[in-house]
């Protein structure tokens, strides 16, 4: 091989690694950025300031007279993890069967309530974080209600999801409730058919 060929082949390699190596480091370092204590928690703010932003505008409208939209967001399935998002299948789907108005979901768990009035979410705090799952803590406000939540938290899909949600979890003035924990408890008592309404 010439001298004169040889450097125009390394030259090609130079211009088409190079930038494929930039992107790499790019890529890895939002990775990185990604599994790092900072992102978690803003993460876990945005996903409580999208909550808050729609059902403050559902409030408004609400109270302007307005109606309700025709279309709520999928939470769960933006910000929960698949098995999360299976629980919930299954008790929407025994609910079904078991001719439920109401059902497992009696009350709110992104709002922490029955109703909601003005919510939002402050005081967040990563917990613990031990490679792809985490723990991080955050104060939920509706209207006059103040109720502690604790989030488990785990990476998949390429970002950050909710696994658990345990409102109250250091019991201040109501219980602590464990919501995944209770709807495999639901799932359990009710799968075999023998509750379900005939």
């Amino acid at each position: 091989m010439s001298e004169q060929l040889f450097k125009w082949l390394m030259g090609l390699v130079v211009m088409v690694c190079v930038p494929w190596l930039l992107e790499s480091c790019r890529n890895l370092r939002k990775t990185d950025y990604r599994h790092s204590e900072e992102y978690l928690k803003e993460r876990v703010e945005k996903i409580y300031a999208n909550v808050a932003l729609f059902y403050n505008r559902l409030y408004e409208l609400r109270q302007s007279g307005q109606g309700r939209p025709t279309q709520w967001p999928d939470f769960d399935s933006l910000y929960c993890s698949d098995d999360w998002n299976r629980h919930v299948a299954a008790v929407m789907e025994l609910d079904d069967k078991r001719g439920m108005e109401t059902g497992f979901f009696g009350w709110n768990y992104w709002v922490c309530a029955e109703d909601f009035n003005f919510v939002y979410a402050s005081d967040v705090e990563v917990i613990d974080k031990t490679g792809l799952q985490a723990t991080v803590a955050l104060t939920m406000h509706n209207g006059e209600r103040v109720v502690p939540v604790l989030l488990n938290m785990v990476y998949e899909r390429g970002d950050w999801r909710i696994d658990e949600m345990t409102s109250n979890w250091n019991h201040h003035a109501y219980g602590s409730y464990e919501w995944k924990l209770e709807m495999e408890n639901y799932i359990r008592q009710y799968s075999d058919g023998s509750n379900l309404r005939g």
